[in-house]
């Protein structure tokens, strides 16, 4: 019933001859229209893609496709006829039809839809945020694409999802009679909020995400990262109402309407392990000061930019966003960290110090002890507390994190030794970090422990610096609902 016609804009468009050669490129403007030079009283049609490219700012090349069919990008074409001899008007329309076994469905719209999402948020930071650089993206959408896992040329993508952050991916589904995202704004621009933060920013690195939502009771980093991207899809559509399809009787026939972002007593689980508490923050901060900034997109924006936030030894996390709100723009700190506390987020600084919330697990506190090497063994204690379900290898307690201090380059040894708690056997991983990118990684290489003495046969060398040490403890699926606590004892010495 509210169906309306919109501008395709910033669009690839080719004018084809008779034997399918592009004879001239050129692409639409912000209001849809277009205009191109053809030779006169020859054969021509015209093609849109959904495709955006540009080679000069804002950069950028963006593209739709279709997983099921070779990777296609998506298109619709007009019939071949005269060009004439004088100016002529050549007007295409991608329509929309469900009809649900009655008849033939056109779902031409859905691909251009999904990429004017991408117009928006992109030009929205081009002009507001003079961002104007942004690495290729592709969204890969089909009508068959669902929320089963297997051959993605099948359309088993395992639902919507940016899956692998190198690779600027992004996965829609769109089968109208299970999941379907093709309209769902809201989730478009949270994946593509993904894209922001590792493509043009920093993400957090290192661990799956496994199940996920407002409420559950994340590791800090994937609280942060699935909140940001919900706030950016909020901050950048100027809507915090999260809608999208729900299938109802294998119809989307509803409209599912989620938490408003801007609602701060909507989630249960407080602290900072919880995206709904991140996206609530981060949207708020920005809702209630974009009127006390010139530019408040640029502001908001140069949080992440900033070499604080880009180059911080320890992982993004609400308690560096807050840490880079306190050092760029202290006034609008005062206001903001009342709202830290509501949702009782006490700790300071990008390491969160001073947290006294701990979710009901107290010795998961601090946030990043200190370990430097020759110093005596610290111990960190890992627990199953909140993996209530398999693969729930984000849930907060499997994963310690710890910093450490290198003053002088050398090669180093790290070890991890299992020290006390409930499971008898743990195959703990070990990760180094630097700013959030792997250094090394190692699977349990020694009983009930890890040993980091050799890389590629090799001591490993570290450069002198702070580094994030990452240590999970066991996540063997018999431990899922059960509160297995497993402690180890870190130690870092010179080779």
């Amino acid at each position: 019933a509210n169906t309306i016609a919109k501008p395709a804009r910033g669009l690839v468009v080719e004018i084809l001859d008779e034997k399918n050669t592009v004879i001239v490129s050129t692409q639409t403007n912000a209001q849809g229209g277009y205009s191109a030079s053809v030779p006169a009283s020859t054969l021509v049609k015209v093609r849109v893609k959904t495709q955006m490219q540009s080679k000069s700012s804002p950069i950028w090349d963006v593209k739709v496709t279709d997983n099921t069919n070779n990777y296609a990008v998506y298109a619709i074409e007009g019939d071949l006829r005269d060009s004439g001899r004088s100016n002529s008007i050549r007007n295409l329309h991608a329509a929309e039809k469900l009809t649900y076994y009655h008849g033939v469905d056109d779902r031409s719209a859905s691909p251009f839809n999904i990429i004017d999402i991408a117009y928006t948020l992109f030009s929205r930071m081009a002009s507001e945020a003079n961002i104007n650089n942004f690495p290729s993206l592709e969204y890969r959408w089909s009508e068959k694409n669902r929320a089963v896992s297997g051959n993605e040329s099948l359309g088993e993508i395992g639902g919507a999802g940016y899956f692998v952050p190198d690779t600027r991916v992004i996965y829609l589904s769109g089968n109208s009679s299970t999941s379907m995202h093709d309209f769902d704004s809201h989730v478009i621009a949270h994946e593509t909020g993904h894209y922001i933060t590792y493509a043009l920013f920093r993400g957090s690195n290192g661990m799956g995400t496994g199940p996920h939502n407002e409420w559950s009771i994340n590791d800090i980093r994937i609280s942060f990262n699935e909140g940001i991207a919900t706030a950016y899809a909020g901050i950048l559509l100027s809507d915090p109402q999260w809608r999208e399809v729900a299938i109802v009787n294998g119809q989307p026939i509803s409209t599912y309407n989620g938490n408003n972002l801007s609602c701060g007593t909507c989630f249960p689980n407080k602290g900072a392990y919880t995206e709904g508490n991140t996206y609530y923050l981060v949207y708020s901060y920005y809702d209630k000061t974009k009127n006390q900034f010139a530019k408040p997109l640029d502001n908001f924006f140069k949080l992440f930019s900033d070499k604080g936030f880009m180059a911080s030894a320890v992982f993004p996390s609400i308690y560096l966003f807050a840490a880079q709100v306190e050092k760029l723009n202290p006034t609008q700190f005062v206001d903001f960290q009342p709202l830290l506390n509501q949702q009782n987020i006490f700790g300071r600084g990008a390491l969160g110090e001073g947290e006294t919330f701990a979710a009901d697990i107290p010795f998961m506190l601090p946030h990043y002890p200190l370990i430097q090497p020759g110093q005596a063994p610290v111990q960190v204690c890992t627990t199953s507390y909140y993996y209530d379900t398999a693969a729930n290898y984000s849930a907060f307690g499997l994963h310690r994190t710890l910093l450490l201090k290198i003053n002088a380059s050398g090669n180093y040894s790290v070890k991890v030794t299992k020290s006390g708690g409930d499971a008898d056997s743990v195959v703990p991983h070990l990760a180094v970090f630097q700013a959030s990118q792997y250094k090394f990684w190692l699977y349990s290489n020694v009983t009930n422990g890890v040993d980091l003495s050799s890389w590629g046969g090799l001591p490993p060398y570290f450069n002198a610096g702070e580094y994030t040490l990452d240590i999970e403890g066991n996540t063997n699926t018999n431990f899922a609902g059960q509160k297995i606590k497993s402690c180890f004892d870190v130690s870092v010495a010179a080779l």
